[in-house]
């Protein structure tokens, strides 16, 4: 989270009431100035105009010269990170397998495109064929189908993607969800990732623990990157890495990582040092479930689907952080629950069954979702 802005001084006093007063001062001592008057009427509205200026636009202004208070300006955010040699990162498609029940001989050209159903207020998610298919003796295809859009949208579940925009077999279905889609990069963690390296001009670039980690968390769809260092000079270091949903990452996004740093088809562009004999291993973690059981008091107009939401979201910036600690800190979750919007009051918190802080190996991420907690709403 952004540092407070702190309002330059000069600012501070330019109200309307103190603008309309210095400009009124300024008229001849023998005109009538009071509320209602012309001269009153007509200089009101440009004071409080440059009210706003000052307290507003030139605020704001000021503010964006600052990387960290660009939330909000996307395209600004975007300029800052072009200074900084840096990028957004960007969207990644989801994909999956289309299973096709037809003719045998039927052919479906690659490029074809097959959708889940429109439901309520929810579109239609379009998939495309990424290969030429066959149905074969059986009665039945398979093939590789790629989100038409780029982003978590496309990440839907088995047996959703059912209709076809050019029908030419009998049904399809895809028996497994689609996974891999990952949604562009927010200007927050932009933000983030602009100040973390302005913070660190001075850092080396030869292969420390930090480098490894930059490295990582600027390639397209990562997450979180924690670094095992090596051993010696001719040992291996491991990148244990989330993508940028909190889950654990892909064989191809691990494979990404370590080509972006290792280079192995361009020598040239390698990142990691040359010299000894580190190799790199880029490795999604072993996931921590956190089971997470408490007795709450809502707060009025609050739901408890709400309040699941709220505290999941608010976790993620700590389980982020949780390898400094290498525990999950019970009195961390606590103070969480406790600044939740909804929650009143809460008792009887348990994670995993108990109330001690859970240890977390370096290879290891906590991991907590709306489905491995469990509320009850109390009144007392």
């Amino acid at each position: 989270m952004a540092d407070e802005f702190i309002t330059p001084a000069f600012l501070e006093e330019e109200t309307a009431d103190d603008i309309l007063d210095r400009m009124l001062e300024k008229l001849p001592d023998d005109i009538d100035v009071s509320e209602g008057s012309h001269p009153y009427n007509l200089l009101a509205p440009v004071a409080y105009e440059k009210e706003r200026m000052a307290q507003f636009v030139l605020l704001e202004a000021i503010k964006l010269i600052f990387p960290k208070y660009c939330d909000g300006y996307d395209e600004v955010a975007d300029e800052h990170a072009a200074v900084n040699n840096m990028t957004r990162k960007a969207a990644f498609y989801a994909t999956g397998t289309l299973k096709a029940i037809g003719e045998p001989g039927t052919e479906i050209k690659k490029g074809s495109i097959f959708s889940t159903e429109a439901v309520d207020e929810t579109a239609a998610i379009e998939f495309e064929s990424k290969e030429d298919a066959v149905i074969r003796e059986d009665g039945t295809a398979s093939f590789v189908i790629q989100a038409v859009e780029a982003g978590s949208s496309g990440n839907v579940a088995a047996g959703t993607i059912i209709l076809q925009d050019d029908p030419v077999v009998n049904e399809v279905i895809n028996e497994i969800p689609t996974a891999g889609g990952i949604d562009e990069e927010s200007t927050a963690s932009l933000i983030a990732r602009i100040v973390e390296k302005e913070m660190n001009q001075d850092a080396s670039f030869i292969g420390c623990d930090a480098d490894y980690k930059r490295w990582a968390e600027s390639v397209n769809g990562t997450g979180t990157a924690s670094v095992i260092p090596a051993q010696t000079d001719e040992g291996i270091v491991t990148i244990v890495l989330t993508d940028s949903t909190g889950q654990p990452a892909s064989e191809a996004l691990c494979q990404a990582v370590y080509d972006y740093i290792m280079s192995p088809d361009n020598p040239l562009n390698r990142l990691a040092p040359i010299t000894g004999k580190i190799e790199l291993r880029v490795v999604p973690p072993t996931i921590v479930q956190l089971i997470i059981t408490a007795t709450i008091e809502l707060s009025a107009g609050t739901t408890l689907e709400t309040v699941k939401e709220n505290f999941v979201k608010n976790l993620e910036p700590y389980l982020d952080q949780v390898h400094e600690d290498m525990e999950v800190r019970y009195t961390k979750i606590a103070s969480v629950l406790s600044n939740t919007g909804g929650v009143h009051d809460y008792k009887e918190l348990q994670i995993n069954g108990n109330t001690t802080n859970i240890p977390i190996r370096e290879n290891e991420f906590p991991s907590v979702s709306a489905e491995t907690i469990t509320f009850t709403v109390d009144e007392w």
